[in-house]
């Protein structure tokens, strides 16, 4: 199994902890950013980017074994929306190994199906935010838009898709410095976004047994 040791997940950590305390309503130095410090923030992350995919999996061999990567792609992006008269801000990530969350269903015709899917595309609104953290240089919340595919049970082709948390610190994402066991300093993307529920035709299902999450990291540049 090809296990991705992380240079930090401190980065990640800091992050979900700084969004707790810095995003909280009854927290005085919270504060909306504007256009010009979103637009600062992009200007560190914008562009296409070669990274990781960590996601949970399990090895027989080595139960300490917990976590599986691929290589993925990733980019954020802008758009103007012109009816509000704003930028919105785009996160695309390719080669999202959907067919984990086969391993999280329940027996049956749709977690088979689900088991096969080839890996997807999500697309997903972002938005940079304001944290009171000396080490993150830049942080974003997530919208992902559901991942949808087609599944065969029942004799029928079924609409399926995977939901997953919006704006919410189980899917968000920062920038900033970590450091390796050689002691190399760089600057560093870490993102996750988290499956929360299946649907149907529309409907809710009870398919997901638990949540999901994805996790991606990319080196950004080398410091001296």
């Amino acid at each position: 199994m090809n296990k991705l040791k992380l240079i930090s997940m401190a980065l990640c950590a800091m992050a979900l902890f700084g969004f707790n305390s810095c995003l909280g309503s009854d927290d005085d130095n919270y504060r909306e950013l504007t256009a010009e410090e979103k637009e600062e923030q992009y200007l560190m992350v914008g562009g296409s980017h070669m990274g990781k995919v960590i996601f949970p999996a399990k090895n027989e061999t080595n139960p300490q074994d917990q976590t599986d990567t691929l290589d993925c792609q990733f980019y954020i992006g802008k758009d103007y929306d012109t009816e509000n008269m704003k930028t919105v801000y785009t996160l695309t990530i390719s080669k999202i190994p959907i067919k984990v969350i086969g391993n999280y269903m329940g027996y049956g015709e749709q977690r088979d199906q689900m088991l096969t899917k080839e890996d997807v595309t999500l697309n997903c609104d972002m938005d940079f935010v304001y944290i009171d953290d000396a080490t993150i240089d830049a942080a974003w919340l997530i919208n992902p838009y559901p991942a949808e595919m087609n599944l065969n049970y029942n004799g029928k082709d079924h609409k399926v898709q995977v939901y997953f948390f919006v704006n919410a610190t189980n899917s968000m994402g920062a920038i900033g410095t970590v450091t390796n066991k050689d002691g190399v300093k760089k600057k560093q993307i870490q993102m996750w976004v988290t499956a929360a529920a299946i649907y149907a035709d529309e409907k809710q299902t009870s398919w997901l047994n638990s949540y999901v999450q994805f996790y991606f990291v990319a080196d950004v540049a080398t410091l001296d």
